[in-house]
């Protein structure tokens, strides 16, 4: 009689655990991917040992839309902060 409900109980906090791991991943995996232009350009500004002004407003716009970019995506990643959103009518 307690086999089955120690497994559902196990079945349960792995499930929990699965997506709470989920969700770390798709945060670190999209912080990552902001950082990718940024990094690609002060790369080549360290081969031509030249740092261009365009570079640096390149890398200021590309971290700003990134940092836009997390912040929509935040709501949908974190199922907390959606329902607040949700109850309060803005999404």
């Amino acid at each position: 009689m307690r086999q089955p409900s120690m497994i559902r109980l196990y079945q349960e906090r792995n499930r929990r655990d699965y997506i709470v791991i989920k969700r770390m991943l798709l945060n670190s995996i999209l912080l990552c991917l902001i950082a990718v232009p940024y990094v690609v350009l002060y790369i080549i500004s360290i081969f031509y040992e030249y740092l261009n002004s365009t570079t640096l407003r390149f890398q200021w716009l590309s971290s700003s839309f990134g940092s836009f970019l997390f912040s929509l995506f935040l709501p949908l990643i974190t199922t907390q902060l959606g329902n607040l959103l949700k109850s309060n009518k803005i999404i």
